[in-house]
């Protein structure tokens, strides 16, 4: 078992836990019927690592557990970077789909903070599953069916 503490062989991960969450990705329906299992699940990931984070996992933990403190500001970096310039982006050049990604990452973003990265991940992926809804209903009510 995995305990980081003083007491303890501390190791980093070394990105392991970013790997982790891309091949969870998948919901857990399609994963049953596939027989695949995921790396993180409701009874594993970074919070489980850690003595008090089984109400979740600060921001700043994953990348520490992985890289140490120059993995914190490195990754705190590139997330204020990808964050200021998508928001510039889409501020500049709106339409519904922007939009509404601008809307779900303000209204997610105090989640992600105190919560862990699990938020901002189901975020981005509601908003492109909606918004793929909304293209296919414009697209077939601009069929003429002719009667």
């Amino acid at each position: 078992e995995k305990y980081y503490s003083i007491e303890t062989n501390f190791y980093y991960d070394y990105g392991k836990t970013y790997l982790d969450y891309l091949l969870s990705i998948p919901p857990g329906f399609f994963t049953d019927l596939v027989g695949y299992e995921r790396p993180l699940n409701a009874l594993s990931g970074p919070a489980y690592q850690m003595r008090y984070g089984l109400g979740g996992v600060h921001l700043f933990v994953v990348p520490f557990l992985n890289f140490g403190i120059f993995g914190v500001f490195f990754i705190m970096y590139l997330f204020s970077f990808l964050i200021t310039k998508s928001f510039h982006f889409f501020y500049n050049n709106p339409n519904v789909y922007r939009l509404s990604f601008i809307l779900a990452l303000t209204v997610t973003l105090p989640h992600w903070i105190w919560y862990g990265d699990k938020y901002i991940i189901n975020s981005i992926i509601i908003t492109l599953i909606v918004s793929l809804i909304y293209l296919i209903s414009i697209k077939v009510s601009k069929v003429k069916i002719n009667l």
